[in-house]
């Protein structure tokens, strides 16, 4: 019984140790995500107005005129 109380602290006590380790990378990602999209929304604007065969200066447009 107090074998397995120990492996289950030590268990927990390594599982905590990885979460505290990864949280400040996963913090990083999050904030490298965002920025990503932040900076490919006008990007993907563009090409959704490229992309539209309604409008008339639309790349998609010009080329099946």
């Amino acid at each position: 019984m107090r074998v397995r109380r120990l492996t289950r602290s030590t268990t927990l006590s390594m599982a905590v140790g990885q979460y505290n380790d990864l949280r400040a990378a996963l913090a990083e990602e999050e904030d490298a995500r965002a920025e990503r999209n932040r900076a490919r929304h006008p990007v993907d604007l563009r090409w959704e107005a490229l992309a539209d065969p309604n409008s008339k200066g639309s790349w998609l447009h010009g080329h099946h005129a």
